[in-house]
């Protein structure tokens, strides 16, 4: 995995900032209800394309405002084939003077199975480790999402029902890694190591 400047490279997939250029993908992706259903949203979100333009103008200014210090990293990917093939979306943000970084990910349902999930989270993962200060990565699957919920658990996501994040609680479930469960988790697991 190799992370140079807004690309984060996994095994199958890249993962790299988010531009004007993939809202029609976002947009089909948002709208797709067996994906979004693995988040809660069984018939998709229903965004137009004119909202999904606000949506990029409000993602460019927190881009701007992390840039310039005065808000938490936010960080919108495309996730996407070594051949350039968009099939996912992350979100990765932090407070730095938190310690802890909130991952999210999407990967599209007709992509489901092909391991880029679990590249792509992979790939987050030991970015956020190797590349930062932080000591916490926390995900917050929808209860019902299994498959979501036992690739947390293999790469050693813990469930945590007594953690705040962003000043609230949460309602779900949130699982969460430990900078230091994951260097124990990393020398056991080939998944680590660049194994497949």
């Amino acid at each position: 995995m190799e992370h140079q400047g807004d690309l984060t490279e996994g095994n199958l997939v890249n993962l790299r900032r988010t531009e004007e250029r993939d809202l029609p993908f976002l947009e089909k992706l948002w709208n797709d209800g067996r994906t979004m259903a693995s988040v809660g949203f069984p018939f998709g979100l229903g965004v137009t394309e004119e909202e999904m333009r606000r949506w990029w103008v409000r993602n460019e200014v927190r881009n701007e405002n992390a840039r310039l210090g005065f808000i938490e990293d936010v960080g919108h990917r495309i996730v996407e084939t070594k051949l350039g093939a968009a099939v996912g979306e992350s979100g990765f943000s932090h407070c730095p003077t938190g310690g802890v970084a909130s991952l999210e990910l999407k990967i599209q349902a007709d992509h489901w199975g092909k391991g880029y999930g679990r590249d792509a989270l992979r790939a987050l993962i030991r970015y956020t480790f190797d590349h930062t200060s932080l000591d916490l990565v926390v995900v917050e699957p929808a209860l019902d999402n299994h498959r979501a919920r036992k690739l947390y658990e293999k790469l050693g996501f813990e469930p945590s029902p007594r953690l705040v994040l962003a000043g609230r609680e949460n309602r779900g479930l949130f699982m969460a890694l430990s900078r230091v469960r994951y260097r124990e988790v990393q020398g056991t697991q080939p998944m680590f190591l660049g194994a497949r």
